[in-house]
C-alpha cells in the first residue's frame, strides 16, 4: 500500500498507462475501497486488453504533453468501448456509435466491475489534477489526509503506516510555521518528504514488541541481542547509496566533516556487530536467480571475512572462509538439505523430502515414466471437437483431460504504448477482418472506421498506409471465395461407430462440394489438414487416428504438429528447426507449457516422434492439394 502511496503521488507525470493501473488492484486496501474481488479483477483484466487500452486517461492529457489529441487507446476509448458494448443490444455490437466500436462482452452482474473499474480512473484522472497545483505544506498536509481515503479501505495495520505520514507531515507544519515559511511548495518537495518518511519509519513503530524484533539499521537501535541477523547485505544494497536531489547544493559542493550516509552505515554495522552476543548473522543473495551467475555480497563482509582470515585459523588449517560461509541451494527439494554432506543444512518439509527422492544422480526425474490403466467407457464417446484438440496438441490433452490437470496461461504483458505496427493476436484479427468484410460488401473507407473504432490501427496515415499494403492482398483473397458457393444452412451430423469407439459432432457451414473453410495469413499444420482432395479411404485413417488417440489415454504422445510437418516435409533443417526451438518464432512447440511438463526428464525427439508423424500427417500429405 506505501508503494502505492508513492506511485499516486507521481500522478502529474504519470502515463496512465494499463499496466501500472493494473497493479493497483493487487493492493488489498484499493480492492477493499472499490468493492472488488479476484473475479471482478481478472473481468477486468480482460477487458483492458481487449478492448485495446493502452495509456493516456484521454486525448486532452495527451495533447498536454505535446502529442496529438487522439482519443484511441487511451482509457477514456476503452470505455466508452466497454459501456457501449453493455448498454447497446447484441445485435447493434457491430455499428460504430460515435466513432467508437462497441465491445460486446460485460454484461449481468459484471456491470459492478465495469463501474468500479470507471470510478477508479475517473478518481486517478480527478487526483491528477489536484496534485499538479502547488501548496502550501499545511494545503498539502489537508490534500495527503484525503488522498488514502479516496483509494484505500486500510486496515489496523496499514492505517497505522498511514498515521506516521501523517504524523511526519504534522511535525514538518509545525517546522515551517515556527520559521514563518508559508510559500506554495511544488509536489517534488511533498514526494521527497514522504519516501523519507516512509524510509526512516517503516517498521519503526513495532521495534521490541516481541521476543522476535524486525527493524531498520539506524543509530540507537544497536543494543545487546543474543542473536543478531543482518538480511540483505547485498553489494549492490549496502552501504546504501545516497542520491541527493538536484537542488542538494550541500551534496553538490561537499565539505570535510559533512555528513555521509556510507559512513553512516559502515558504523551501524560494526555497532550490529559488537551487540551480537551468542550468533551474528549475515545473509546476503550469493547467486543469481535467472542465470546462477555469482553475486558479491556488501564491501563490510568482504573486509570482515578478511580481517578472520588474517587473525584466525582452525586447528586442522582448513580454509576460514568454507567454514563460515554456508552456501544454500536455490531450491527447497534439493538434495543437499536431506542428505548428510553438510550438518548445517536440513529442512523439515515432508512436501520437498518426496520431491528430493525423485532426483537420481542429480538428473532431472520425468514427470511420467510409466502407462496408465486403460481409461473407463466414458471416454470411449468422443466428440468431434476433442479429438480435433486431440491432434493440435496431444501433450496438453493427456495433461488436462486424462490427468485432469489446471494448466495456467502464459502471463501476458499489456503493451504501454499506442500500435505502431499490427502484430500478434491484433495482426490475427486484422487480417480476418479484411477479407470478411470486403466479401460481406463494405468499402475500404467503412472498413479503416471500424479498424480505428477497435483501436488495432496505428494512429494517423501511418495506420491508412498498413491498412493499404494488407488490402491489395485481402482483395485478392476475397475475390478468391466468391468462386466457392455459399455454404449449406444446415450442419452436417457426424455418429460413427469406429475401433470400439464412437464418434460425435457437428461439420458447420459444409458447401455442396465439400468442407471449406479458410484463413487470411500463413498456413501452418492445422490449416494444412483442410487442404484435402477425395479420400476414398478415410474409414481407416479416421480407425488409426482413434487408435493414436487411445494410447494417449494412457501416456503422452511425441506429436508436434508444426515440427511434425517440417521433418515430414524437410527433414531436420532449417524448417525443422524454427518449428520446434526457432531464435525467431514466438511459438516455438518445444517451449509449450503443456510439453515441457508431460515430457519433463526425456527427449521427445526420436523414433516414436517420427512414426506418429508419419502416421498423422503422411496419408493427408499424400493427398493434399499441391496449390498453397
Amino acid at each position: 500500500m506505501l508503494d502505492a502511496l508513492k506511485y499516486l503521488l507521481a500522478l502529474p507525470s504519470s502515463r496512465f498507462e494499463a499496466g501500472e493501473l493494473l497493479s493497483l488492484l493487487e493492493i488489498p486496501a484499493l480492492r477493499r475501497r472499490f468493492d472488488l474481488d479476484d473475479q471482478g479483477v481478472e473481468r477486468i483484466r480482460t477487458w483492458v486488453r481487449e478492448s485495446g487500452v493502452r495509456w493516456g486517461e484521454n486525448g486532452a492529457m495527451r495533447a498536454d504533453l505535446g502529442l496529438p489529441d487522439e482519443s484511441a487507446n487511451t482509457w477514456d476509448f476503452g470505455l466508452k468501448r466497454l459501456f457501449l458494448g453493455y448498454a447497446l443490444p447484441p445485435d447493434a455490437d457491430d455499428e460504430l456509435y460515435a466513432g467508437v466500436l462497441p465491445y460486446p462482452d460485460p454484461e449481468g452482474s459484471e456491470a459492478a466491475a465495469l463501474g468500479q473499474l470507471a470510478a477508479l480512473v475517473e478518481t486517478l484522472g480527478i487526483w491528477r489534477g489536484r496534485l499538479a497545483v502547488p501548496r502550501s505544506l499545511t494545503g498539502w498536509r489537508s490534500a495527503l489526509s484525503e488522498l488514502p481515503a479516496a483509494f484505500f479501505a486500510p486496515d489496523d495495520e496499514e492505517e497505522a503506516l498511514l498515521q506516521l505520514v501523517r504524523d511526519g507531515l504534522d511535525a514538518a507544519v509545525v517546522r515551517a510555521e515556527a520559521a514563518g515559511f508559508d510559500r506554495p511548495v511544488g509536489l517534488e518537495i511533498l514526494r521527497a518528504m514522504v519516501r523519507e518518511l516512509l524510509d526512516d519509519n517503516r517498521s519503526a513503530h513495532r521495534f521490541l514488541t516481541g521476543r522476535v524484533n524486525f527493524c531498520n539499521m539506524v543509530p540507537m537501535r544497536s543494543i545487546p541481542f543474543r542473536v543478531v541477523c543482518l538480511i540483505g547485505m547485498n553489494g549492490t544494497d549496502f552501504p546504501r547509496t545516497q542520491r541527493p536531489l538536484s537542488f542538494d547544493l550541500m551534496a553538490r559542493h561537499p565539505r570535510r566533516g559533512d555528513r555521509s550516509r556510507r559512513r553512516d552505515d559502515r558504523y551501524l554495522f560494526l555497532e550490529a556487530l559488537l551487540s551480537a552476543r551468542d550468533v551474528l548473522y549475515l545473509s546476503w543473495v550469493g547467486n543469481d536467480e535467472r542465470d546462477n551467475s555469482l553475486k558479491v555480497p556488501s564491501v563490510v563482509i568482504k573486509e570482515l571475512l578478511d580481517y578472520l582470515r588474517r587473525g584466525y585459523r582452525l586447528p586442522d588449517d582448513a580454509d576460514l572462509t568454507e567454514r563460515l560461509v554456508l552456501r544454500h541451494p536455490l531450491q527447497p527439494f534439493s538434495r543437499r538439505y536431506f542428505d548428510s554432506g553438510d550438518e548445517r543444512l536440513f529442512s523439515y518439509a515432508r512436501t520437498w523430502l518426496e520431491a528430493a527422492r525423485t532426483q537420481v544422480a542429480g538428473e532431472i526425474p520425468p514427470f511420467f515414466d510409466a502407462e496408465l490403466p486403460e481409461p473407463g467407457e466414458s471416454f470411449r464417446t468422443l466428440k468431434l471437437e476433442s479429438l480435433i484438440r486431440f491432434l493440435c496438441n496431444p501433450a496438453r490433452y493427456f495433461l488436462t483431460e486424462r490427468l485432469e490437470l489446471s494448466l495456467p496461461e502464459e502471463a501476458e504483458v499489456l503493451p504501454d504504448t499506442e500500435p505502431f505496427d499490427v502484430a500478434g493476436l491484433e495482426g490475427y484479427r486484422l487480417d480476418q477482418t479484411l477479407p470478411q468484410g470486403l466479401s460481406a460488401g463494405q468499402t475500404p473507407a467503412s472498413i479503416l472506421a471500424r479498424l480505428r473504432g477497435a483501436g488495432i490501427l496505428p494512429h494517423g496515415a501511418p495506420g491508412e498506409l498498413l491498412l493499404d499494403e494488407r488490402l491489395a492482398a485481402a482483395e485478392h483473397f476475397a475475390q478468391r471465395l466468391q468462386d466457392y458457393p455459399t455454404p449449406e444452412a444446415e450442419p452436417i451430423e457426424v455418429d460413427l461407430a469406429l475401433a470400439d469407439f464412437r464418434l460425435q459432432g457437428q461439420i458447420r457451414n459444409p458447401h455442396a462440394t465439400g468442407l471449406v473453410d479458410y484463413r487470411f495469413g500463413r498456413l501452418n499444420a492445422k490449416d494444412r489438414l483442410l487442404r484435402l482432395v477425395p479420400v476414398p479411404d478415410a474409414e481407416s485413417l479416421l480407425a488409426d487416428l482413434l487408435a493414436l488417440y487411445q494410447q494417449e489415454l494412457t501416456r503422452p504422445l511425441a506429436f508436434f504438429p508444426e515440427s511434425a510437418l517440417a521433418w515430414l516435409e524437410h527433414g531436420y533443417g532449417s524448417g525443422f528447426d524454427h518449428a520446434w526451438c526457432g531464435r525467431y518464432n514466438s511459438a516455438p512447440e518445444w517451449d509449450q507449457l503443456a510439453r515441457r511438463i508431460a515430457f519433463r526428464g526425456r527427449e521427445p525427439i526420436g523414433e516414436e516422434f517420427e512414426q506418429i508423424a508419419q502416421r498423422i500427417l503422411g496419408p493427408m500429405l499424400e493427398r493434399s492439394e499441391t496449390e498453397a
